[in-house]
């Protein structure tokens, strides 16, 4: 919450974890129903005191507004995506606009990239087994192979096995 529930300062305590008790017998009525508030308003620990991941977190909800970039001892990877999805909300509509066009030409991008980069990889895999096939038929024929036995080895037409072999017969 960004107000404090109660307007007297009280203990400092800005969480909360309420429970629901029967009003006729007092017990608690489920141990697995819970709420929890945190008042941000109390929330008073400065950057230089901050311990916990908690701690950060109720720094960075209470002073997202303020802040333009993360203090140094806030600086993890969840937290800078927080100030990232401050700036998308903070955007006009034709920032939004610009951004959202911008992102959508990077995709595109990196999507026809990735195309090609996977085409490639084929490409070459196919160019090394079609390389492999013909460094075979030549040492098949050194090793005293006939050319129909090659053709039926290497499953090749006869005609493809003599063009491998015309540079060397």
């Amino acid at each position: 919450m960004d107000f404090s529930l109660a307007d007297e300062p009280g203990d400092g305590s800005f969480l909360h974890r309420v429970g629901l008790v029967d009003r006729l017998t007092g017990r608690v009525f489920s141990n697995k129903l819970q709420f929890v508030y945190l008042e941000v308003p109390k929330f008073v620990k400065k950057q230089e005191d901050l311990e916990t991941k908690f701690d950060k977190w109720m720094y960075v909800l209470k002073n997202l507004e303020f802040l333009e970039r993360l203090p140094e001892v806030i600086q993890e990877k969840i937290f800078a995506k927080v100030m990232d999805i401050a700036e998308l909300v903070n955007m006009d509509n034709k920032e939004r606009k610009d951004y959202e066009e911008s992102l959508k030409n990077y995709r595109d991008l990196k999507n026809a990239l990735d195309s090609s980069e996977e085409k490639g990889f084929e490409m070459g895999k196919q160019v090394g087994v079609e390389e492999t096939k013909r460094l075979d038929v030549i040492n098949f024929y050194k090793e005293g192979a006939s050319l129909e036995m090659i053709s039926r080895a290497m499953r090749m037409d006869i005609e493809k096995v003599k063009g491998i072999l015309k540079d060397v017969i």
